[in-house]
């Protein structure tokens, strides 16, 4: 994907026609064109040479002077030497890959701090030496028309892209299989969720108003085979199921029912309980 079009076409967001002050301006277009293919004597074209159609044209290129952070300079003059490249390479790379979209997730490191001064010592003809104090620059060989806030961005990218714990270019299967694995999964836990469900199917949301509706919720077959061992065990049960935190068929409502109908079942136990002791 080439968007050096668009980068001249004025919608790349600090792309301009016009040079800005921090860089000079380079060759022209003109001078800067390829030659025109040379027609043999039948009127074909060299084999050897793309048609002039399919040929890219030059973009009229600039030396931008980029202030930014000694550290910032520091890492991209250190990622164009590891891969043999300049930081204008660097720059073009990432016009290729980066769209104003993802642009938009990179921060521009700015311009230097006030404190921030390149030393430069220069051995003279002479013997003597030479301090220069200026603020820490990257020259870049680039795009004519680009300002120096993309140009930190897109170089910002660039050291994203070296960098394999915050970026990394995949295959877009490889991005998409993913997405499509989960949705399999999702469907399959929904089906687990429906299975489960049909297992107890006099578990609603409505909570149960008598004995009768709170034995046959939990699966008792009358209020008289109930005792408080057994009651807990068919709760633990039911609540691993519709628990709403942790439950496979989580449920608020449902759970709210399960414990309406152990509330109602505890108190008959309990009232059974302090009749026989009566008698």
């Amino acid at each position: 994907m080439t968007i050096f079009p668009t980068a001249f076409s004025g919608n790349w967001p600090g792309a301009s026609r016009t040079a800005s002050a921090d860089h000079v301006a380079g060759p022209s277009a003109a001078a800067m064109a390829e030659p025109a293919p040379t027609e043999s004597e039948d009127g074909e074209g060299d084999p050897g040479q793309e048609p002039a159609s399919r040929r890219r044209t030059a973009k009229p290129l600039a030396n931008h002077q980029v202030l930014c952070p000694s550290w910032f300079r520091d890492r991209v003059d250190g990622l164009a030497q590891r891969n043999g490249v300049t930081p204008g390479d660097l720059v073009e790379s990432a016009m290729l890959l980066a769209t104003p979209a993802r642009l938009d997730a990179i921060a521009d490191p700015g311009e230097p701090a006030a404190d921030d001064i390149a030393v430069t010592v220069v051995a003279l003809a002479n013997g003597q030496t030479r301090t220069f104090r200026r603020k820490p620059c990257l020259k870049v060989r680039g795009v004519l028309g680009l300002d120096a806030p993309l140009i930190r961005r897109l170089l910002s990218f660039a050291l994203a892209l070296d960098d394999d714990q915050s970026w990394r270019l995949v295959p877009a299967d490889e991005v998409t299989r993913p997405h499509q694995q989960i949705a399999k999964l999702e469907t399959r836990i929904q089906s687990l969720i429906d299975i489960v469900r049909q297992q107890h199917p006099n578990v609603t949301e409505i909570p149960p108003r008598n004995l009768r509706e709170a034995t046959a919720l939990l699966g008792f077959p009358n209020e008289w085979c109930v005792d408080e061992t057994n009651l807990n065990k068919r709760f633990r049960e039911m609540a691993r199921v519709f628990h709403p935190d942790t439950g496979l068929a989580g449920c608020d409502r449902r759970m709210h029912s399960i414990i309406e109908a152990r509330r109602l079942l505890q108190r008959f136990i309990g009232s059974s309980r302090s009749t026989s002791n009566q008698t």
